[in-house]
Formats: structure tokens, C-alpha cells, sequence
């Protein structure tokens, strides 16, 4: 059975890398797990303290921050974090955009403000019963 709860993002962290070093499926050069979720308890505790993962809270943060813009172009990353890294540099097309990024994929048919109206709705029907 796959654990689905976690403390922090350090613990999911280190569980789904040794599920994908050891069951990853190959997928282009690297591996993945397909159709996985999770649940982190703690959302507030995201530092990853594996020492192999070399954590940059500023990065990540730019990260977040790009992703929440929606922003497809890897120059709008560049623009946050002052530099565009190396890996998004791979994986952007020919006009620099990454179809990839979750900020650019939540955007695409409204999908967050169908959550934050599903998490309404949900919150109103809790509350009458």
C-alpha cells in the first residue's frame, strides 16, 4: 500500500525518490511515477533537508512565484530569480516557453478558480449539515 500522508515536504520528498529510483518508469531521460498523490499535513514546513538535494529556498521561491504568474516563458523565471536556470533552458521550445510549468497548465481552463469554487461549494454543504 502507497503512503498518501506526509508531515512535510521533506518526508514526500524522500519517500517518491526512493519509489522512483527503485519502481520509476523510464521516461524520456529520467524516470517518473504517473498518477500519484499526496496530501503533506504541514504544508507551512517545505525546506527539503535531504543534503543530495542542495535546496535553494530563493529558487524555489521564484519558482512558486512563476508558476502563480501562469507565465509560460522561461523570461518571466529569469525576470523573479535574475537568471534563468540551465534546466528550463532544455526545456523550453523554440520561443522560450515551457507548456510544462504547472503555473502555465493551472491557468489553462480556469483550472484554479474551479478548485477555489469547488473548495466554496464543498465548505457551504459542510456547513448546513
Amino acid at each position: 500500500m502507497k503512503k498518501t500522508n506526509f508531515k512535510t515536504a521533506s518526508d514526500v520528498y524522500d519517500y517518491y525518490l526512493y519509489l522512483i529510483k527503485n519502481y520509476g518508469v523510464d521516461f524520456g531521460d529520467t524516470k517518473a511515477l504517473f498518477n500519484v498523490g499526496f496530501t503533506i499535513l504541514n504544508p507551512t514546513d517545505k525546506v527539503i533537508q535531504n543534503k543530495n538535494r542542495k535546496w535553494n529556498a530563493e529558487y524555489a521561491e521564484a519558482e512558486w512565484q512563476w508558476y502563480l504568474s501562469g507565465d509560460p516563458s522561461i523570461n518571466k523565471l529569469g525576470e523573479i530569480y535574475g537568471k534563468v536556470p540551465q534546466i528550463w533552458k532544455r526545456m523550453a521550445d523554440s520561443l522560450g516557453n515551457v507548456r510544462s510549468n504547472y503555473g502555465w497548465q493551472w491557468q489553462r481552463n480556469d483550472q484554479i478558480q474551479e478548485v477555489v469554487e469547488m473548495l466554496v461549494k464543498t465548505q457551504k454543504l459542510d456547513k448546513q449539515q
